[in-house]
């Protein structure tokens, strides 16, 4: 059986405390604030879920394919919920789903949307909601960090998931969406756990056989300054999973502190949350995330004065 959102957890709480004496009103509170969710997630959960009615219709639109995308769709999936999945690529779009948030809206059903990692590109298509509303999950650019749930987690909590079904696979997807390879060690992964998560990641990203042996020789040519803080190769393609995984010391590489890579249309940066905050503020319009402050991933498609980018980041590595 499919529980709406935050009804899982409230049977869950219910149960533990029936022979308590614990009145609702506490009930409603420990569901407030014992769960680890985002203000936003917390406040659909109240609006989605009063007392008494009956659940709002959710209908799931996916982001950009990866380990943890190819994680939620499957766990919806098991529970029953309404999918919509794109197949779509990284930077995907609300705009790419246009066609099918515009036939939900004439539905007049009272649906409720759930936007999964998707860009707001076109608000207006939202505007049909209100004031039922939508819920938008991410983990990405101000909804990053090391103490805010993953879009895997928010998930988690929107659909009431019992904590029996909360697997040692969904902790190391968690923790590999949060912060790579040092997340996974943060979470006491195994050195075959940490080869799966990133292999299956790696997949799904799509990294051919080719792309893998040119970034082989991109970390033959890389050039380190800063005595070793700083680290630069310039790769031909953009999978930089690809770079990032062999550089990794968990996995046999040589590490880095402050990672850049540059690609043809693209620049990349892995290292310090402080670096990261300095390259947003100097070079707007890309993205972040990951185990920020303390360290994350940057990222700017387009132009790019690659002299720039790294004098950013070598002045505030000095």
């Amino acid at each position: 059986m499919a529980f709406g959102p935050c009804v899982g957890i409230l049977f869950l709480i219910l149960s533990r405390n029936q022979s308590s004496g614990i009145g609702l009103e506490t009930v409603k509170l420990q569901i407030l604030f014992s769960q680890k969710m985002t203000d936003e997630i917390q406040t659909q959960c109240k609006e989605l879920s009063p007392a008494g009615e009956s659940q709002v219709p959710l209908y799931f639109f996916l982001g950009g394919i990866d380990l943890e995308m190819v994680a939620i769709r499957d766990l919806l999936q098991m529970h029953g919920f309404s999918v919509v999945d794109g197949n779509l690529g990284w930077g995907a779009k609300l705009s790419a789903y246009k066609s099918e948030l515009e036939e939900l809206a004439r539905s007049g059903d009272g649906v409720h949307p759930v936007l999964v990692e998707l860009e707001i590109d076109a608000p207006a298509l939202l505007s049909p909601f209100n004031p039922g509303g939508y819920t938008i999950v991410d983990h990405h650019g101000d909804r990053a960090g090391h103490d805010t749930p993953t879009a895997l987690e928010q998930i988690r909590d929107l659909i009431g998931l019992p904590s029996e079904e909360w697997t040692r696979f969904h902790e190391l997807v968690a923790a590999n969406d949060r912060g790579h390879i040092l997340g996974l060690v943060e979470v006491g992964a195994n050195q075959a756990e940490i080869e799966e998560i990133r292999l299956r990641e790696r997949e799904l990203q799509g990294i051919s056989t080719a792309e893998d042996t040119t970034a082989a020789h991109a970390i033959e040519n890389r050039v380190e300054t800063h005595g070793g803080a700083v680290t630069r190769i310039d790769l031909p393609h953009a999978k930089t999973a690809a770079v990032t995984d062999r550089m990794s010391p968990a996995l046999g590489g040589p590490g880095y502190d402050n990672l850049v890579i540059f690609s043809p249309e693209e620049v990349n940066f892995f290292g310090n949350g402080s670096v990261i905050e300095r390259l947003d503020s100097r070079f707007p319009g890309g993205w972040k995330g990951g185990n920020l402050p303390k360290k994350g991933f940057w990222g700017l498609s387009g132009a790019i004065d690659t002299g720039k980018v790294l004098s950013e980041i070598e002045e505030e590595t000095s």
